[in-house]
């Protein structure tokens, strides 16, 4: 976690991004990178500002699978879930937890 920091704070010191305020009085953080790859880095710092400030940066996950890598936002009631999609890295994963009990009880 540590490392992960620091490369957010690295990224957020070399990236130029500005303030703006709309109509409304809504802020937002908004890229000015001239590369491409500056304005993509700026836009996820942007994001992670406003789930920060939203309260629902809590809610961003990691899917537990270890061949996936998304991070999705867990809309589950008790903040429980752990896999991007259950059709998907959700039935993979039962579906190996069930092999694996259908071979230890054959041996």
């Amino acid at each position: 976690m540590p490392q992960a920091l620091e490369s957010v704070n690295r990224a957020g010191r070399m990236t130029p991004l500005r303030l703006a305020v709309d109509e409304n009085g809504w802020t937002r953080f908004a890229s000015t990178g001239l590369s491409s790859v500056d304005r993509a880095i700026g836009d996820v710092l942007a994001a992670i500002h406003a789930a920060v400030t939203a309260g629902s940066w809590s809610r961003l996950r990691v899917c537990r699978d270890p061949s996936c890598g998304w991070v999705f936002f867990d809309r589950s009631r008790n903040r429980s879930g752990v896999w991007c999609d259950m059709a998907v890295c959700g039935n993979r994963a039962k579906a190996r937890k069930y092999r694996a009990r259908r071979r230890s009880r054959r041996s």
